[in-house]
């Protein structure tokens, strides 16, 4: 059986919000990785406390943007218990995809425009139709002539 190593961490659920916007909690994260036998990339949303704790810190940070995910005016999504807050249609979801990787930039919940600075995309895996949305994204983003490559530490 071949050895594998861990890669990456991404914060999941309430977590990854607390950590995106709380200092005592991004510091565990921190420690955590830092005390890792092996560097480690997190993976969060540009422009967090999370974000720049792990900057000074020498761990490599990759952005993310969410495509099956609505934003709020101030670049954070909108919470899962609110309504709108997901994108179910696969069209919807593959636009944003789009949008994040060609401009950088996604259409908030109440039309305007911010900034998403993103180097990977998330699907969330418990989405209805979440599975389906995977390979039709792969295949527009093929379509389109857009490369899929992973981040490297």
């Amino acid at each position: 059986m071949a050895a594998s190593s861990l890669h990456h961490i991404k914060l999941h659920g309430a977590l990854y919000h607390d950590a995106h916007h709380r200092e005592e909690i991004a510091k565990v994260v921190i420690r955590f990785m830092k005390n890792w036998p092996e560097p480690l990339m997190i993976y969060g949303q540009a422009g967090s406390i999370l974000e720049e704790m792990a900057r000074d810190n020498g761990i490599k940070w990759v952005p993310e943007g969410f495509i099956d995910r609505r934003y709020q005016a101030d670049g954070n999504l909108i919470p899962r218990k609110e309504e709108h807050a997901l994108i179910d249609e696969p069209e919807a979801a593959i636009n944003q995809a789009l949008d994040i990787i060609r401009n950088q930039k996604v259409c908030t919940i109440d039309d305007k425009i911010v900034s998403v600075n993103a180097h990977t995309l998330c699907i969330h895996g418990d989405h209805a139709g979440s599975l389906q949305l995977a390979p039709q994204l792969h295949k527009t983003l093929n379509e389109q002539n857009i490369a899929v490559t992973s981040p490297d530490l």
